[in-house]
């Protein structure tokens, strides 16, 4: 399904900031039941601000940044940011 879903991104059918949110809606909907998600950054800007998003979401619509390498990458700057303000 990940596989699909970033292909589909670098086709360009599918945009992947309405990928995320899609995603994002997801997860708020079904946390309620599930409580798995004990923080949710539903902004980019949370992290460094939305020209990244928008550069990052490039970069793998290109084909020159893999998905998962780029999903990597967002979690370490989630990762970064919560010791930065633990």
């Amino acid at each position: 399904m990940l596989a699909d879903l970033a292909e589909a991104v670098r086709a360009g059918k599918v945009d992947p900031v309405d990928l995320v949110q899609e995603s994002l809606r997801r997860i708020e909907a079904a946390n309620g039941v599930l409580n798995a998600v004990t923080a949710l950054r539903a902004r980019w800007g949370d992290v460094h601000g939305r020209t990244e998003l928008d550069e990052l979401a490039e970069q793998v619509a290109a084909g020159k940044s893999d998905p998962y390498r780029a999903a990597d990458a967002l979690l370490d700057s989630f990762t970064e940011l919560d010791q930065a303000t633990s």
